[in-house]
């Protein structure tokens, strides 16, 4: 695999960004962009995944997609996700049928986003 990272590559990629709202999923594209960035300067799959707090196999499929699809493959897509099987007699609306829903997927998310996102600062090249 061989990426050359050119100033068109990244004012591409920063165009992207534009487009994309502020939050958790800029953040994920961010990482990717970054992954590919330190990819074309010689870094290891390892070494990229030590840098980026990623599984070295994550940026494996990163640099894989980007060179299948370039930068817009690298886009997150942002799926529904699962859906929740929820025997048809629970209301969905009423809250006290709460504790049918996975209780700690928020709590995970949050966390998560807390520990990985936070004091990453990816404005500098």
């Amino acid at each position: 695999m061989n990426i050359i990272f050119t100033e068109k590559t990244k004012d591409e990629m920063e165009a992207k960004l534009k487009e994309i709202p502020e939050g958790f999923v800029k953040e994920r594209v961010l990482l990717r962009f970054k992954a590919v960035e330190h990819y074309s300067n010689g870094k290891t799959f390892l070494d990229i995944g030590k840098i980026l707090d990623v599984i070295p196999n994550t940026v494996y499929d990163w640099i894989k997609k980007y060179e299948k699809g370039g930068v817009e493959a690298l886009i997150f897509k942002n799926t529904k996700g699962m859906k929740l099987n929820i025997p048809k007699n629970i209301d969905r609306k009423n809250k006290q049928n709460q504790h049918h829903y996975p209780p700690a997927s928020k709590r995970i998310r949050r966390e998560i986003e807390e520990k990985c996102m936070a004091g990453v600062d990816y404005s500098k090249h």
